[in-house]
């Protein structure tokens, strides 16, 4: 896959959000490489784009801490 840093729309920890044609595509970085395990498909509607993709590496986030506990 090919992208720009420019295309990186926002990240948090292990997580990043990617603008893609379609809408945007939410991955988890790792040791070797990174892991696609969301994607939002509202192109014409990135406000609203970006809210579900937040959303959706908080909900990971406190999953990724209950399975540590």
């Amino acid at each position: 896959m090919s992208y720009r840093e420019a295309d990186i729309m926002h990240e948090d920890g292990n997580y990043w959000v990617l603008k893609v044609k379609t809408g945007l595509e939410v991955y988890r970085a790792g040791v070797t490489h990174s892991t696609r395990v969301a994607q939002i498909g509202w192109p014409d509607d990135e406000p609203k784009a970006m809210g579900y993709a937040l959303r959706e590496i908080e909900r990971r986030k406190a999953a990724d801490l209950n399975a540590s506990t």
